[in-house]
């Protein structure tokens, strides 16, 4: 038996694609768009905190080793940072508070950054690491594996950033 190209049913058979092709379409192009209208809109920032040596030998000079927190915004929107901040603890999680230095390096928050501008945070190594000793004991390094860097912005939306390793190694190392 064939089937004849020409005939009116198999030409029923082929058109009864076309709606759902259509439906098909026009959901796809709906889902595409309003996932191009929101990406436009949400904030991305990329946030990390490491540990630097200092070969600044100028006026005013960094401490020989400092941590640094940088932030730069990857979105299309205008992000403020109001405040950058440390989760710590294992079973009872503490948000504290980090507080910047006026040392002509680093940024003054709050800071407001357009699309690809960056802003920095330079502080003293060792001080930092006098005042989380104590938040990071008795077990130091399940502490330092769940620690975590955010910052807020001034909409209200929390980012959270990445920990190095050599920052990681460094506190382990001078706890």
């Amino acid at each position: 038996m064939t089937v004849d190209p020409n005939t009116i049913e198999t030409w029923k058979f082929v058109n009864s694609f076309a709606p759902w092709l259509a439906a098909l379409g026009s959901i796809a192009a709906v889902v595409t768009s309003l996932s191009l209208a929101f990406r436009q809109t949400s904030i991305r920032l990329h946030l990390t905190a490491g540990h630097r040596f200092s070969v600044w030998t100028g006026t005013p000079q960094l401490p020989p080793e400092v941590l640094h927190i940088a932030f730069a915004d990857t979105g299309f929107r205008d992000v403020e940072v109001t405040a950058i901040e440390w989760k710590v603890g294992l079973f009872r999680r503490r948000c504290l508070l980090q507080t910047t230095v006026d040392d002509g390096f680093s940024s003054r928050i709050p800071v407001r950054l357009r699309h690809g501008e960056r802003a920095q945070c330079f502080l003293p190594f060792d001080s930092w690491i006098g005042y989380m000793r104590e938040h990071l004991a008795p077990f130091h390094r399940l502490q330092v594996r769940r620690l975590n860097v955010q910052v807020r912005t001034s909409v209200g939306r929390t980012v959270k950033g990445r920990v190095e390793k050599q920052l990681r190694t460094a506190i382990i190392k001078a706890l």
